[in-house]
């Protein structure tokens, strides 16, 4: 069975100009399609997202909350009015694989994530997240999103788009505990050194 990952001919890029986790998502003409709201928690971190599509008449109409877990509760997701819990199932293919995060979107299918490419299960690549990159002396690039446009309808954007969202805060978090980690192995080593 042969399966092509490339995409067809179109392709609409959404670009996140203030930040991943809150502020607009933007369609290539650079209406707002999303609005992401964040609700921070008592030490500063990332509590809650609301994730509103913009409708008819600039109105908000409410596509999904993640809860990002904390001390007292655990990761969550509503889309739709629907809880999905968790919503992405970490699928390993081996010993030595990063694995693959799986969702079923309004539509019934199923999709995974691979590393910062989105598949349908067929193995066709459906989108790209690409991260915000902050430049010293050149303008910032915001974070985008590129999806088929065949799979552009709210039912699957919007787990597109909240998925994507939850894999950035996953890498988010873990870029995070590796300099924790680091910071705490040269604090170790300094301090077995007798170093002042």
């Amino acid at each position: 069975m042969s399966t092509s990952n490339a995409y067809p001919s179109s392709v609409i890029t959404f670009t996140f100009p203030d930040d991943p986790f809150y502020g607009r998502v933007n369609d290539p003409t650079g209406a707002v399609v999303y609005q992401l709201d964040l609700k921070k928690g008592l030490l500063g971190g990332k509590k809650a997202s609301s994730i509103s599509r913009i409708g008819p008449k600039g109105s908000f109409e409410p596509v999904g909350e993640i809860n990002w877990g904390g001390w007292t509760n655990s990761k969550n997701v509503v889309i739709s009015g629907i809880d999905c819990g968790k919503l992405l199932v970490h699928r390993s293919r081996g010993l030595f694989s990063s694995g693959e995060y799986w969702f079923t979107a309004g539509d019934g299918r199923e999709y995974y994530w691979k590393k910062k490419e989105c598949f349908a299960a067929s193995g066709q690549r459906v989108a790209t997240y690409t991260r915000k990159m902050i430049r010293l002396r050149h303008s910032n690039t915001p974070a985008s999103l590129s999806v088929d446009q065949s799979y552009s309808a709210p039912a699957v954007l919007d787990f597109i788009v909240v998925s994507a969202l939850m894999l950035e805060k996953k890498r988010e978090d873990e870029e995070t505990n590796s300099t924790n980690a680091a910071v705490n192995a040269a604090s170790a080593s300094a301090a077995s050194s007798g170093g002042c």
